[in-house]
């Protein structure tokens, strides 16, 4: 049927691809090409048998999903698909809130959504178009971090203003209740530190505002630029909440990087102050929500420093200097 397509890892293309996971159900089917090509010919419309001629693995995050890109041929034409397997019954909800974000979201000048295919339910897989396009973040940490940063904040507000529905929602006490499991994995020297700030902050809560549609896991890499469109990626944690949850996800995700590579310091420091002030400036209306963006930027460093704390020694400063940020940001915040 599909004998002579390849299943590699793309950094050696000559390399077998070898995934075992025994948490995804899905993997096994998406991995074999015979098993494989049935969902495929579903998801295409059935108009002509697909020929898979490879199979590439994009990331594997173990017990969690694989995304795969998928190389075909149909009705004469070759094109690459995109297929994540999920532990959890999640596709068939990923799929419909794509459905719904692309078909709003092609309303705007630039803000789009990768097209959703089909989503098997059992095992759980999803298969959209694959966007061909350049990686936003680069730009971001050199090359034109400032304008960049300000057709972010523009797509971020068109999803936010998008009007759609989804299902779930996304709360403050939601986001406390993460960061504090975040918090337990920072390290003893670093704990008390850390849940003194964390007390701190919900002590500065805010109140639960009307919920608009939000990414949810918002930062450099999950954007892609394609043309004059800005694609938003990874929409699978996507429900409604308060928009400063994407925009203080996205600012401590740049403070991140800075410190990761001093190297990208200035134009992380440039990017960040242009998406704050573009992306307030496309919500004016909202007065308060200068203060929110700043209290869910504490939260995601806190939240980032027990996440590279579980890291292991990666790089071991880490964790402490995410905690001081923490501290500035949350004495200026208590200030306002």
């Amino acid at each position: 049927m599909n004998e002579e397509a390849v299943v590699t890892n793309p950094t050696t293309e000559a390399e077998p691809l070898s995934a075992f996971d025994i948490d995804l159900d899905g993997l096994d089917l998406a991995l074999d090409p015979a098993r494989l090509q049935p969902v495929l010919d579903e998801a295409l419309g059935g108009e002509s048998p697909v020929r898979i001629l490879g199979i590439h693995l994009l990331k594997h995050r173990p017990r969690r999903r694989c995304s795969l890109a998928v190389d075909v041929e149909a009705n004469g034409r070759r094109r690459r698909l995109f297929v994540k397997v999920f532990r959890h019954a999640r596709a068939g909800r990923v799929e419909r809130a794509m459905r719904h974000l692309r078909r709003a979201l092609s309303r705007t000048e630039t803000t789009r959504v990768p097209r959703p295919l089909h989503a098997k339910r059992s095992p759980n897989i999803l298969i959209t178009e694959f966007v061909e396009g350049a990686a936003v973040a680069p730009y971001l940490y050199s090359m034109r971090p400032a304008e960049t940063a300000g057709k972010v904040a523009r797509s971020l507000a068109d999803l936010h203003a998008s009007g759609v529905e989804l299902p779930r929602v996304w709360r403050v006490e939601d986001e406390l209740a993460n960061t504090r499991r975040w918090v337990a994995q920072v390290p003893d020297d670093l704990r008390d530190s850390a849940r003194r700030l964390l007390s701190e902050l919900q002590t500065l809560a805010p109140p639960d505002v009307r919920p608009m549609p939000i990414h949810r896991d918002f930062y450099p890499e999950q954007l892609l630029t394609s043309g004059r469109h800005c694609y938003l990626l990874d929409l699978d944690d996507a429900r409604m909440g308060d928009g400063a949850v994407d925009a203080g996800n996205f600012l401590a995700h740049l403070r991140l990087r800075s410190f990761e590579d001093r190297g990208r310091r200035g134009a992380c420091v440039r990017a960040a102050n242009a998406f704050r002030r573009m992306y307030l400036e496309a919500r004016s209306r909202d007065m308060d929500l200068s203060r929110r963006v700043d209290f869910y930027e504490v939260a995601t460093l806190l939240r980032l420093a027990g996440f590279y704390s579980s890291r292991g020694e990666q790089n071991p400063q880490l964790p402490m200097v995410l905690l001081n940020v923490a501290r500035a940001r949350l004495d200026r915040l208590s200030r306002r």
